[in-house]
């Protein structure tokens, strides 16, 4: 799988910093690679973080006091810029909690990167990511669910900030099955459209039209977002 963004980050500032930024991604449908989720327990921790490295577009690194008190974390920051440096496949976002002078006294390279500042909040340091990902919003979208995969499955709709308070209206076309809504209006920035795949052994496209360009994915299993809609009832059948 490919991450947006792998996150580098003190385990100390988890809490504070981390928890708050991640749900701000979720709301931008950023995927991100943090290492609770991805290293498993028995799991070879340095192998799992090249694999995090080698997966991502961006590194994303909350620079703090306890971040430089850290020899682990100084060295995925040296990795990260080592691979930038003599590769195209990774660029290094800093995030300033402290002092950036501090910082550059450590890491010299980071003076000529541009930075954002832990005080600008995580909305919009997402905005920002999302921004630099290139989003493509259209109105139209084709996704798809393993045929062997049964259980949850969602939608998950992102819309544009200066859209927010126009309605959104939106057909789902899934085998022999369609449903029509609307997204709520509100100051939400996304949606996620929760529903149930049976176990049927088949893989339909989903075929989802929106009225107002969005960025659109589709997943399965657990979606930890707070603003979902459930879709299960309401859907009717196509006229043959």
């Amino acid at each position: 799988m490919t991450f947006d963004v792998f996150i580098s980050h003190a385990s100390e500032d988890k809490e504070q910093f981390i928890n708050p930024l991640i749900q701000d991604f979720r709301n931008y449908s950023i995927t991100f690679w943090l290492d609770e989720f991805e290293i498993g327990w028995g799991s070879s921790i340095i192998r799992k973080l090249n694999e995090g490295l080698s997966n991502s577009k961006f590194v994303l690194i909350l620079l703090t006091d306890n971040f430089l008190n850290k020899n682990w974390t100084k060295a995925e920051l040296e990795s990260a810029l080592s691979t930038e440096i003599t590769t195209d496949k990774l660029i290094v976002l800093p995030i300033m909690v402290i002092d950036p002078e501090k910082v550059f006294n450590i890491f010299p390279l980071l003076r000529s990167k541009l930075y954002l500042n832990w005080n600008e909040g995580t909305q919009k340091i997402a905005f920002r990511l999302s921004t630099i990902l290139n989003r493509q919003f259209k109105n139209s979208w084709i996704g798809n669910h393993p045929a062997e995969y049964s259980g949850k499955v969602w939608i998950k709709i992102l819309k544009l900030e200066k859209n927010l308070q126009i309605p959104h209206n939106f057909t789902i076309r899934w085998g022999t099955w369609f449903y029509n809504g609307q997204l709520p209006v509100d100051q939400n920035i996304s949606v996620s459209l929760i529903h149930t795949k049976g176990i049927d052994g088949s893989s339909f496209p989903i075929f989802f039209d929106i009225d107002q360009p969005c960025y659109v994915t589709f997943g399965q299993k657990e979606l930890l977002d707070k603003n979902v809609v459930n879709i299960n009832y309401g859907w009717k059948r196509v006229k043959e």
